[in-house]
């Protein structure tokens, strides 16, 4: 490794034609030229502003970026090889980042799977997902990704973590909704317990993990990536890298970002709000090439709101407004204009699939009068969800609180109540409203969707006030879409070239299509292809 010096050409970061959205990811507004946002396919074009001299200079072989679910394969990864590996996150500590708290993941053929009277190959669930997205995968890193598959799972169950298989007593007809649910395992340990599992895997293997780390931008000398600038405790950090792993999960955090790539919407963040986008920046800034699809896996427990607290449904017992949940129980939905927009059944049935319709709406409403309040009130939150998993979660859990509820929402403002349709309509602005109910109603009473054609038992006649009308927004674990990469998970260019030094994992990278089709597969997805970008990197640092 070379030492830094503070009067090289090597101490400039591109940036310059970044973008506002990008660059505030990760702090570079204050040294960039002003720029475009449409502009960031030429990152790195023109001056760039000289860094100022690091008070400390890190050297490893490999230097992994975020120590989520993608970061902590590469590190395991890259190990694994016989290289020295320094893997940094800007949480205090393993429990703050991004995998602690996730239910499960999808994979194919591990040890588990391997040991059950039926288990699927590779080959099964690579022609499922292709044809179940019309081919919008990137089919050679969806290969690669679902070989590495089975051994990113293995890492986690050889290093003692406790994770539920799906039992296969025979073949079980794959589609994409029960996909993820055939081929998925469950975490069965979340918090302390499994950030302690985690550690104690990276300590074994000899990794060099840093916690408090922020990394700001990548180092260049002259065309040539030589490491990244981080800050700790307020120190400008320096990490000399031969190979750098961009494991940064995503840029859920950024508003400016989501806004970009997600047609102006705004997403409430369920997962981490730390991700900002960080890896994804940097690799713009060495001409990586952003990919096109961009997708949510979506929140299935109802709905969201910036105004809420806490801000999104979740899980029995976790504090949730339960008048959130209305979004997703089969009532009329309509968005800013006041229009129906979406099959309110198909929410209902397929909530953490059916983002794309709210994406586009941005804020949407849902519509219900005291007889829905009462029917939602009378039964198990169980029969009126309609995705397996939250039939199962929520089949004994009644919503005592939902009148309380209601009152709460009404005084945080995103809950308004009236007498009248029109008294609702006022209340957002929705022009459209009052006909739209009329329609929606006449539907209800002769049993026949006649826009979206939902089944009877999906049409809730708005008649009886009072009326509540429920404010949301989408919502989202994680963004899914990314910067494009080979099947080695190297970032590739505009010309599919590859970028040298620079590998990009999980929610950093192009790996996924729009829409989220397969439950478990995000998290995955995000192991294996840190997997295999901690070993490419590997492989690369040995001949460096």
């Amino acid at each position: 490794m070379r030492e830094i010096t503070t009067c090289s050409r090597r101490n400039f970061v591109r940036g310059a034609a970044l973008g506002a959205a990008g660059l505030a990811a990760v702090g570079l507004t204050a040294c960039a030229q002003p720029a475009a946002k449409d502009s960031m396919a030429d990152a790195g074009e023109g001056a760039a502003p000289e860094l100022a001299p690091a008070d400390e200079t890190w050297e490893t072989d490999v230097l992994v970026i975020g120590l989520g679910a993608s970061g902590l394969q590469a590190a395991l990864g890259a190990a694994a090889q016989g290289v020295g590996v320094l893997a940094v996150d800007q949480a205090p500590d393993m429990v703050g980042t991004t995998n602690i708290t996730t239910s499960g993941y999808l994979c194919v053929g591990d040890k588990l799977q391997m040991a059950q009277p039926y288990h699927y190959e590779v080959r099964e669930v690579f022609d499922k997902l292709n044809e179940y997205s019309n081919y919008c995968f990137n089919t050679q890193v969806l290969k690669a990704i679902l070989d590495a598959s089975s051994r990113s799972s293995n890492n986690l169950i050889d290093a003692g973590l406790p994770v539920k298989v799906v039992e296969l007593p025979e073949r079980k007809e794959l589609t994409g909704p029960t996909l993820g649910q055939i081929c998925g395992h469950a975490y069965d340990c979340k918090g302390q317990e499994r950030a302690d599992i985690f550690q104690a895997a990276l300590d074994k293997a000899g990794v060099d993990s840093r916690y408090g780390v922020t990394a700001e931008q990548l180092v260049f000398d002259g065309d040539e990536i030589v490491g990244v600038r981080c800050t700790q405790d307020g120190k400008a950090v320096d990490v000399n890298a031969k190979a750098i792993c961009l494991c940064t999960g995503g840029f859920l955090g950024n508003e400016d970002m989501v806004a970009q790539y997600f047609a102006g919407s705004r997403v409430v963040p369920m997962g981490n709000p730390a991700c900002k986008g960080a890896g994804i920046t940097m690799a713009l800034s060495a001409k990586g090439q952003m990919g096109k699809a961009f997708s949510l896996s979506s929140n299935e427990y109802g709905g969201a709101n910036f105004d809420a607290s806490p801000m999104f449904a979740f899980r029995p017992g976790s504090g949730s407004n339960e008048a959130l949940r209305l979004v997703l129980l089969g009532s009329i939905i309509v968005d800013s204009q006041g229009n129906r927009f979406v099959s309110e059944e198909i929410a209902n049935k397929e909530a953490m699939h059916c983002a794309e319709p709210f994406i586009r709406a941005k804020t949407y409403y849902t519509v219900v009068d005291q007889d829905f309040i009462d029917y939602v009130k009378s039964k198990p939150l169980g029969e009126t969800m309609g995705d397996g998993r939250m039939k199962k979660m929520f089949a004994d859990v009644m919503i005592e609180t939902l009148d309380d509820d209601l009152e709460a929402a009404l005084a945080e403002g995103w809950v308004a109540k009236g007498d009248t349709i029109a008294e609702l309509a006022a209340a957002y602005d929705l022009p459209d409203l009052e006909s739209t109910i009329e329609t929606y109603n006449g539907y209800c009473e002769t049993g026949v969707d006649e826009q979206f054609y939902n089944a009877p038992e999906f049409l809730h006649k708005v008649a009886t006030p009072p009326f509540y009308i429920v404010q949301s927004f989408p919502a989202g674990w994680l963004t899914l879409g990314g910067v494009k990469c080979d099947a080695s998970c190297q970032v590739v260019d505009a010309d599919n070239k590859p970028v040298e030094k620079l590998f990009i994992a999980g929610a950093d990278a192009d790996l996924f299509c729009a829409p989220y089709i397969a439950g478990g597969s995000a998290n995955g997805f995000a192991q294996a292809s840190g997997l295999i970008a901690g070993e490419s990197a590997a492989a690369l640092a040995k001949v460096s």
